[in-house]
Order: C-alpha cells, then sequence, then structure tokens
C-alpha cells in the first residue's frame, strides 16, 4: 500500500493491494502500475535506478478513446 495525490479525484488516497494491476521492474526503475478508486491510471516509478522518480498519470478519457 501508497499513498498518491490524485489529480482527478483531487486528494490524497491510499492504494491498495487489489488497485495494484501490474508491477515490472524496468532498466529505469520499478513501475507499479496502479487504478485510483476514481479510475485514474497511474504508473508509480520507485527503486534505486529510478531516473525520475514519482507518479506518471493517465486519464479514463484518454484510455477510453485509444
Amino acid at each position: 500500500m501508497f499513498a498518491i495525490d490524485c489529480p482527478t479525484c483531487g486528494g490524497r488516497r491510499l492504494v491498495l493491494t487489489k488497485q495494484i494491476t501490474a508491477i515490472r521492474n524496468a532498466g529505469t526503475g520499478i513501475q507499479v502500475h496502479f487504478t485510483c478508486s476514481c479510475g485514474t491510471r497511474g504508473v508509480w516509478i520507485t527503486g534505486r535506478k529510478a531516473v525520475t522518480p514519482g507518479v506518471l498519470w493517465d486519464s479514463p478519457a484518454l484510455a477510453a478513446a485509444s
């Protein structure tokens, strides 16, 4: 579990294990893919090799359009 600041629902939220959709170990850090309770998807980049640690966001509207 970890905390995020969701730009869509505008609040600090806990991401529970059931909200994690994938975990990938990349050369640029560990990528933890998750979905906020409001439906916004994000990727938390972490680990020692993380070039730019933090969360990258993807809106549900963008996902529906593709």
